[in-house]
């Protein structure tokens, strides 16, 4: 899979480092075409923005799952809500804009602090739903809608790929299970060959809420954490949270979500299954 990085804006990488967030979606480019991007102000620039002044950003760098949904920027997604309708950054050098569909961080996913010297500073990593983001002190549960699963000796667990032969299953236990290991209180992994996995897929939910298209990203019978297709203006009357330009978060009552409908993308059966 070819590597991807991703702009951070402030919510969004406080979600991940002081709240625990995995959720992954929106606008990315591709790692070939980001590396000319020497320094924070020329990061900047690509996308559009007055670089003037600018002494850091921060950049996603990750490798998207075989599940993970990628594709050009169409009316109603974030990217194109974000303004790369015409599937290029603002900037010169007519560089892709890819639409990431929400999903789960990958494994090994890491932030990078870029300067205006052109240092590059380390930032965080993420260990993969069984782990969380390294050494923040913060952890949620792997508990989302969105994100690769498997189904392995007849049961269902969240999953992410180690490389790309290897799965670790990821699943929460009151108890010790056989042959996995715990990784934080209740939450146990283990790594498996993709092969010996009978089904590895994803779900994807959307409904509407208030007359807004949403694509839901956690739910419980009470509560449902969604993402709106709406503009800013129209996000901000209804009380979501802006994660970044096109990418807006709100928690809502589930019973007031109508037209809920179901996706599952499936990889192709192993070969040896």
């Amino acid at each position: 899979m070819i590597p991807l990085q991703k702009l951070l804006w402030a919510a969004s990488e406080r979600a991940f480092l002081e709240q625990g967030s995995s959720l992954l979606v929106g606008p990315a480019v591709r790692i070939g075409d980001a590396l000319q991007w020497r320094t924070a102000g020329e990061v900047l620039t690509a996308y559009g923005f007055d670089a003037a002044g600018a002494g850091t950003v921060d950049v996603l760098r990750f490798e998207r799952s075989p599940l993970t949904d990628v594709s050009i920027p169409r009316p109603g997604d974030p990217s194109w809500s974000a303004g790369y309708g015409t599937g290029f950054l603002r900037g010169p050098g007519a560089v892709p804009v890819w639409n990431v569909a929400a999903t789960v961080m990958p494994r090994d996913a890491e932030i990078w602090r870029i300067h205006a010297d052109g240092q590059q500073e380390f930032v965080a990593g993420y260990g993969g739903p069984a782990v969380g983001w390294r050494d923040t002190g913060v952890f949620v549960p792997p508990t989302m809608l969105v994100g690769p699963r498997a189904e392995w000796q007849g049961r269902e667990y969240v999953a992410t790929w180690v490389d790309a032969t290897h799965i670790e299953l990821v699943t929460l236990s009151r108890e010790t299970l056989d042959g996995f290991t715990q990784t934080r209180p209740f939450v146990f992994s283990r790594v498996v060959e993709a092969a010996s996995c009978s089904r590895l897929f994803e779900n994807s939910f959307t409904g509407t809420w208030q007359g807004i298209p949403c694509t839901l990203v956690q739910s419980n019978q009470d509560e449902a954490a969604i993402l709106l297709s709406t503009d800013a203006a129209r996000a901000a009357q209804m009380g979501a949270v802006e994660l970044e330009p096109g990418i807006y978060w709100h928690l809502v009552p589930r019973a007031e979500i109508t037209d809920i409908q179901g996706l599952t993308r499936q990889l192709p059966p192993p070969t040896n299954a």
